[in-house]
């Protein structure tokens, strides 16, 4: 199950919710891959990288990561958004970071007809 869960996920859940910082740790670090970024960030942070995917897997991300029904779908959590993709964690996002909709209102239009 932690394979299903990305590399990149990993990094922005220490950045994004447990608000370490990342940015600093991996200036300089461009050139490696995603796996050896997120490795480096742990071990900055003092935490093993299995530790951190599997802090991911609430019971509705797992929920959501076994639905066979949507290609793309957000969980909402008290501490994150989790963003799944086909069975898999890509992304996590701050709570601030939820983009809301305004939802626009046309004006109550009367159907009676109007005396000339």
């Amino acid at each position: 199950m932690l394979d299903r869960v990305s590399y990149h996920a990993a990094i922005r859940y220490l950045e994004r919710v447990l608000h370490l910082p990342v940015d600093e740790w991996l200036r300089g670090k461009e050139h490696l891959n995603e796996k050896a970024r997120a490795e480096h960030c742990c071990e900055c942070a003092g935490l093993p990288v299995d530790a951190v995917r599997l802090a991911m897997l609430t019971p509705a991300v797992i929920r959501q990561m076994n639905r066979h029904d949507s290609h793309k779908a957000k969980v909402i959590t008290t501490e994150a958004i989790f963003v799944v993709v086909e069975g898999r964690v890509v992304t996590v996002l701050g709570v601030a970071m939820q983009a809301y909709r305004k939802k626009k209102y046309k004006p109550y239009k009367s159907r009676q007809l109007e005396e000339v």
